[in-house]
């Protein structure tokens, strides 16, 4: 008797409970906020370049052969699709293909709207046998300004011995968040650079001082980094040599209902639970003034009252 080979289903190749599964790997916090840092720099000075450093350092960060985003677009004819818009590594995968939306691993993305984790996937999505290494393993985030998709962005393990965990989950999603801010930022890029341009011109012809063009650009560039500071989901501050803090993005006063004038220098102190208040202010004193990185749990309260379990990193910026 003859048996006909059973086809490849999408639970077969979907994985993404392994995630949780599996013990994770032990992050690196100086390499991920030496990235953090270059990002914002990109993103506060508009560069072009910033998708491609991004997906090159999701690569380097959790140690994948190939990393790449995916953008959700409609076709002439109402097909929605997904092109590669920035790719690197060994897939030999080339810019701006498009796959499409109803059969492909960033649609069941976001489809699920959550991250998904497949095993061989060229298995059940047979146009991935062509590319120029296997598929091991793939982690695939949505990318999301507010409700709406953007695309995807994903990782790719060629080797058997390499499987993506929770740590590999926790670093793309911040990753994830850069990206989707990026994209918005270069939807918008062209009526700015046209706006920007008039603007220098008639700078050119009014200011005749290249150091008062320096103090501009450096005003304008703080100022969009302080807009980028204030998208992005975490609760951010800069402290001082002596840690005092300076500086608060807008999401930590709207968590903790604190205004900056109640906030600044050890304010943030009163936003600690009772319990962990002199504990956290002490190791993080001790933190700043060694230069050393910290990471700690303690609650913030929320601004009605709630205290909320927290993971703080705080890592020192040299310059």
């Amino acid at each position: 008797m003859q048996h006909l080979p059973q086809s490849v289903t999408l639970n077969d190749i979907c994985i993404t409970q392994q995630l949780s599964a599996r013990s994770p790997r032990s992050p690196n916090w100086q390499a991920e906020a030496s990235a953090m840092q270059s990002l914002a720099r990109l993103l506060a000075a508009g560069e072009p370049t910033t998708l491609q450093s991004l997906v090159e350092i999701a690569a380097q960060l959790c140690q994948a052969p190939s990393a790449g985003i995916c953008l959700l677009e409609t076709t002439d004819d109402r097909t929605e699709v997904f092109r590669w818009a920035v790719v690197t590594g060994n897939l030999g995968l080339d810019a701006d293909r498009t796959v499409p939306r109803n059969f492909s691993p960033d649609g069941v993305c976001l489809d699920r709207a959550a991250p998904q984790l497949f095993s061989r996937p060229d298995r059940h999505f047979t146009y991935l046998q062509e590319f120029n290494a296997p598929i091991v393993e793939c982690l695939v985030l949505p990318l999301m300004a507010g409700s709406q998709a953007l695309g995807t962005i994903w990782i790719v393990s060629h080797d058997e011995n390499r499987h993506f965990d929770s740590e590999d989950l926790r670093a793309i999603a911040t990753l994830a968040d850069f990206a989707a801010v990026a994209l918005q930022q270069q939807g918008q890029q062209l009526p700015a650079q046209n706006v920007r341009s008039q603007l220098e011109a008639i700078d050119r012809q009014r200011i005749a001082e290249e150091r008062e063009r320096s103090q501009e650009a450096l005003r304008e560039s703080q100022a969009r980094l302080q807009s980028i500071a204030n998208l992005v989901p975490d609760l951010l501050w800069e402290s001082e040599p002596d840690g005092s803090t300076n500086w608060y993005n807008q999401r930590w006063m709207e968590y903790t209902g604190q205004t900056f004038e109640q906030a600044i220098g050890w304010g943030w102190i009163d936003a600690i639970h009772p319990d962990d208040r002199e504990g956290s202010a002490r190791r993080y004193r001790e933190a700043v003034e060694q230069g050393m990185l910290l990471q700690q749990e303690h609650r913030i309260r929320r601004h009605d009252g709630e205290y909320r379990w927290f993971v703080v990193n705080a890592f020192p910026v040299e310059g």
